[in-house]
């Protein structure tokens, strides 16, 4: 019984970090969303540093400075990617631009962070399945 309980535990406490980190995700890609006002822009990958996107965590994500052009000025936003290698993304990028450079925008070529946070969201059920795996089968079956 004891074994049991500790079984469990190890298993919420997996539940807890995939909510998370499924959250954290989310909350990226509101952040990330054109705005009904954003124009469609094509610009071009200057740098990238490896940023920590969850501080308590060694999670890190590629930043990229993208430059292009608007009505004649040269601008600079950032952007930053969930799953990418900074080597696969290419040097020619798209995004939706709201009109502010401070707000982080999300390239079209890179993963959105939604099928990230799905993946941990699904994760903590295939876990919660586990932990209560008989309930579970009797309430799929009916």
């Amino acid at each position: 019984m004891k074994n049991l309980l500790w079984a469990n535990a190890k298993i919420y406490v997996v539940v807890a970090f995939c909510s998370l980190f499924a959250g954290a995700s989310f909350w990226h890609a509101a952040q990330t969303w054109a705005g009904s006002d954003a124009r469609l822009m094509h610009g071009q990958i200057v740098s990238y540093e490896m940023v920590q996107v969850l501080p308590p965590t060694a999670v890190r994500s590629p930043r990229f400075a993208v430059e292009f052009l608007d009505r004649g000025q040269r601008i600079t936003v950032h952007a930053t990617s969930a799953l990418e290698q900074p080597n696969r993304v290419p040097q020619n990028v798209t995004f939706w631009y709201s009109g502010d450079p401070t707000r982080e925008v999300r390239l079209l070529e890179t993963t959105n962070p939604t099928s990230v946070g799905l993946f941990f969201l699904g994760l903590a059920g295939v876990a919660l399945a586990i932990a209560h795996g008989g309930r579970v089968w009797q309430w799929i079956r009916w």
